[in-house]
């Protein structure tokens, strides 16, 4: 065929094992896909193991075993509404090639144990951990109780497992979590389950800290582990050593210590980092008895010169009776005899963070930089949000407007300059509380969903897959398919509560956004245009769901501040606000500079 003959079309057929966009983002992939094979010296023969069909090979024991575990989504990545992986496993022999299976639509992270002697997953349709023997040919469930899956997830799926952290030699004891705890559990006695640590009684989630990445997850029961703490009541932080049934405290504080622990090969040296919101993560050298810390690295010393800011922990009870964590940032000089303007920013839970440090940089989304914030006057918080399945939107609500109003009680919060910023699924919540309440002064969606009932039918482009489950099954919490639940696809979609809005918007959104199509962006701008209400909406071209051009990062913060500021602070709206920037001018004017002066006191509507 000619060049000028061929046709570029997509044919999307009812038999398509992936979506047409999916296959497109793996086609150059697929096109150089290579296959397991093995190699016998001594016959000189060759052996495929992987094929189409079943193309995924987990070597055991290093590959060294007379078989591998092969699995196969051939039945099931048909339905691409469902994010989860389902797999059959097989065990393949690597002498002639030959399968048995071992389980069928298995939901969960097959893997092989260090020796080879079991395949083992975290079973999320039944929240528990299996086992198979291999050379048993049995698969046996290793816990029941709930506990080992997340307890915290409020998503309407199901929910995943809190982990692994290696075996014993011989392959005689696996380490699994729950919520706080380390456990051991024999798969050829499941009744062996044992809880190690006590972390349940205090709220302190203990987790083993691998010091050796060459020893393939195996873990010595006769030598003291390094254990990573974390409190959840105070959000401390720090390190312990688990030796036989005994827990050692080793180091631990206000601050977010790493998990990441790197230690010396022959010597007991240790790297690590911790911080605080005020304290940047330098290095620190210890060993492993944490009794003489060193800090060996010093860039920290950059921030003293600047007004950083603190963070505090608030609570308060959301309109469903819940008690709540908030975070609030306050300038350094923060007087409380003076007002400030507040600045709400959320996604689904952040407190256990207080102790994270910001750096200040330009920003790729509408998030708001904490330190860039309180630096230039601002209070900022950040409250956590629980979700009911088929409310997202009302469930923001409820968690985040008292925490408003509770704040509001201190003198000190200016209840007349309070704006609210989100990005992408903190975007959708923004443009849904200004449907619903007039207390913001301004608004920041990014990248935000304005129509669930359009949004529900797009693609995902990044990965090509559809965004079907994200409403059905992960973030966005309906619960059902548009069909079944229309009614709350409705009811929590911005764009048709739209006339209630007096919230100023300015919006960020994307033409090549891989996340959330931007003509979600375009349908919100569109209807607040339509309806007189003052709206902008920035779209730089050619990015993505982030900005990834710093150039970008830099104006869409200038931009962002400019807003900010003019509503929150009184600073004269620039050009670009006021007039505009019509498409002949792109690329040569910015317009940035300050507009004519409105009169004072008078932000824009």
């Amino acid at each position: 065929m000619l060049p000028e003959e061929v046709v570029n079309v997509e044919v999307w057929g009812p038999k398509d094992r992936t979506l047409q966009p999916q296959q497109k983002v793996t086609a150059e992939r697929d096109k150089k896909r290579s296959y397991t094979a093995v190699y016998d010296p001594a016959t000189n023969a060759l052996r495929q193991l992987a094929t189409t069909e079943m193309d995924e090979i987990l070597p055991v024991a290093d590959g060294n075993a007379d078989y591998v575990v092969a699995l196969s989504d051939l039945k099931y990545s048909h339905e691409h509404w469902d994010w989860n992986s389902r797999n059959d496993a097989y065990v393949v022999s690597t002498k002639d090639g030959s399968k048995k299976l071992i389980g069928e639509n298995i939901r969960g992270n097959i893997r092989m144990s260090p020796e080879g002697k079991y395949a083992y997953w975290f079973s999320l349709s039944d929240t528990a951990w299996f086992a198979h023997g291999i050379a048993t040919g049995k698969t046996v469930q290793l816990t029941k109780d709930r506990k080992f899956a997340d307890e915290d997830d409020d998503h309407p799926d199901f929910p995943r497992g809190y982990g692994s952290t290696g075996w014993t030699k011989g392959d005689a004891l696996l380490y699994i979590y729950d919520k706080y705890d380390v456990w051991t559990v024999d798969p050829a006695n499941p009744a062996s389950l044992t809880r190690l640590t006590k972390g349940r009684e205090v709220k302190k989630t203990y987790r083993f800290i691998n010091l050796d990445p060459e020893d393939r997850g195996l873990v010595d029961p006769s030598k003291p582990q390094l254990v990573h703490l974390f409190d959840h009541t105070t959000k401390a932080s720090g390190y312990a050593q688990w030796s036989g049934s005994t827990l050692t405290v080793l180091h631990q504080g206000d601050f977010a210590a790493s998990p990441m622990v790197t230690k010396a090969k022959n010597t007991n040296d240790l790297l690590f980092t911790k911080t605080t919101f005020r304290e940047y993560p330098d290095l620190m050298a210890t060993d492993l008895s944490f009794k003489n810390i060193r800090k060996i690295s010093n860039l920290g010393e950059q921030t003293k010169s600047y007004r950083w800011g603190t963070v505090e922990m608030v609570s308060w009870v959301s309109g469903d009776g819940v008690t709540l964590q908030g975070l609030l940032y306050k300038p350094d000089d923060f007087d409380s005899t003076k007002k400030y303007p507040m600045i709400t920013y959320f996604y689904e839970k952040e407190s256990d963070n207080i102790h994270n440090f910001v750096t200040p940089a330009p920003t790729a989304s509408a998030r708001n930089n904490y330190a860039y914030s309180v630096s230039n006057g601002y209070i900022v918080f950040v409250p956590d949000i629980v979700y009911q399945d088929g409310y997202p939107g009302p469930s923001a609500y409820s968690c985040i407007i008292p925490g408003v109003l509770k704040l509001l009680e201190n003198p000190w919060v200016d209840r007349t300059r309070l704006g609210i910023v989100g990005h992408s699924w903190g975007g959708y919540q923004t443009a849904y509380l200004i449907t619903k309440t007039n207390l913001f002064k301004t608004a920041v969606p990014g990248a935000p969903v304005a129509n669930m009932t359009s949004a529900y039918g797009g693609i995902r482009w990044g990965t090509g897959l559809s965004r079907q489950a994200q409403y059905e099954h992960t973030q966005s919490r309906i619960g059902g398919t548009l069909w079944e639940k229309p009614q709350q696809y409705f009811d929590n979609s911005p764009l048709f509560y739209l006339p209630n809005v007096q919230t100023p918007a300015l919006i960020l959104h994307n033409d090549e956004d891989d996340a959330v199509p931007w003509y979600q962006g375009i349908e919100l701008y569109v209807g607040l245009k339509r309806l007189g209400k003052p709206a902008w909406m920035l779209n730089y071209n050619t990015e993505k769901h982030g900005l990834r051009v710093r150039k970008n990062q830099k104006d869409w913060t200038i931009r962002m501040w400019q807003y900010l500021d003019h509503y929150l602070k009184d600073a004269p709206a620039p050009q670009w606000m006021t007039e505009g920037l019509p498409m002949i001018e792109k690329g040569v004017n910015q317009r940035l500079e300050p507009a004519a002066a409105l009169p004072s006191g008078k932000a824009m509507r």
